[in-house]
């Protein structure tokens, strides 16, 4: 496996990844409703996003075939902004793994935070409990996706 961090030239295979795992944070299987949510995954978005220094991504990548199996991003070096896997990887540590090499790789941009929030999605609320998050809030639906508000406190040895 590889984790780096992702460049616009990144956008297109981190738009394919997020746009065929979007069904796993919709309210509809189609998306209805969800269209400012699925535009934000688009290339485009992602690469404005990168270039704009408020946000950070890493991808995790397969060596034999460079296929995308995971990203995650993060605004702002508060809220972790996106974190997918691709289905066929789920419960195989590729979440767990972008998550701690975020927090080894920090962006030298931020300082590093007392906490980190998520938005997650129902699906993913196992996968954020097990990384050390808490909802803060009750589940909340909103331009066509459901999510738990979360933290998590971080360890600053």
């Amino acid at each position: 496996m590889t984790v780096r961090r992702a460049t616009a030239d990144d956008a297109t295979a981190m738009e394919s990844l997020l746009l065929a795992e979007a069904p796993h944070i919709t309210l509809s299987t189609d998306g209805a409703g969800a269209e400012p949510v699925l535009a934000s995954m688009r290339a485009d978005a992602l690469a404005r996003n990168m270039e704009s220094g408020r946000f950070c991504y890493w991808v995790f990548t397969e060596p034999t075939d460079h296929a995308l199996r995971g990203l995650i991003g993060l605004r702002e070096g508060t809220h972790l902004y996106q974190l997918f896997v691709r289905s066929g990887w789920h419960r195989q540590g590729v979440g767990r793994t972008l998550w701690l090499y975020m927090l080894s790789d920090w962006p030298s941009q931020w300082s590093r935070p007392e906490h980190i929030t998520v938005n997650a999605s129902p699906y993913g609320l196992p996968a954020y409990k097990a990384l050390g998050f808490v909802p803060t809030g009750p589940r909340a639906e909103t331009n066509g996706i459901a999510f738990v508000p979360m933290r998590c406190v971080l360890n600053h040895h």
